[in-house]
């Protein structure tokens, strides 16, 4: 999170924006989570029917005081903190961004956290890939019209058992095959209508930065 700070600190953005890592180290049976002034993430263990807050660790830069996990292009220097979760197979892990929970009824009222985990608990029994619809649908209901007030994007996840990686393309070194990936992911991305500019930027670059081709 750091480097992409930094990145686009020194960069043209000229746009302060939030933003959440999410890491899966398969091998460790670990998700690893780190925060840019974003909502915080929910997940449910697969033996739980409740959803909890994946709250990010006190981290405090004890040299001068200086504030941490700001959201990204605010301070190059700023420090983010990691929090660790142990996970399994049937793990579930919910972001979405500030626009969600954000979003108000007719009346004024917020949608809010609690009432985004209500859904989700409610809605504990069925598949993942239906429950950002489920989400969506209720958002619709508050609101009482179309969302287009603000930036709502939903990624919803589930740890699968391991699988065995992809077979190597001949006569592709590892980096051209990971610039391949990127490329593809890229592609991908660039023509997703659903994602905000900023939103799609973002997964650009961390993605780029995680595979070690940074354009």
């Amino acid at each position: 999170m750091g480097e992409v700070n930094k990145r686009i600190s020194t960069g043209n953005l000229r746009a302060m924006t939030t933003a959440a890592v999410v890491a899966y180290y398969r091998d460790d049976n670990k998700v690893k989570i780190s925060y840019a002034g974003h909502p915080h993430i929910l997940y449910r263990p697969a033996a739980d029917k409740v959803w909890s807050s994946a709250k990010p660790t006190d981290y405090k830069n004890l040299e001068n005081n200086s504030l941490t996990n700001l959201p990204l292009a605010v301070d190059p220097e700023t420090l983010y903190g990691e929090l660790t979760i142990p996970s399994t197979k049937g793990d579930q892990f919910f972001i979405y961004t500030d626009g969600v929970i954000e979003a108000r009824s007719p009346d004024g009222e917020y949608f809010g956290i609690e009432r985004l985990k209500d859904i989700l608990d409610v809605n504990s029994e069925i598949p993942i890939n239906e429950l950002k619809s489920e989400v969506l649908r209720e958002l619709r209901k508050h609101t009482e019209k179309e969302l287009t007030q603000d930036d709502i994007t939903i990624i919803a996840m589930e740890i699968e058992p391991k699988i065995e990686p992809l077979k190597r393309e001949k006569n592709m070194t590892t980096i051209e095959q990971q610039k391949k990936a990127f490329n593809d992911f890229y592609n991908l991305a660039r023509n997703n209508d659903v994602l905000e500019p900023k939103t799609t930027l973002l997964i650009h670059m961390a993605t780029a930065i995680s595979v070690g081709c940074y354009p």
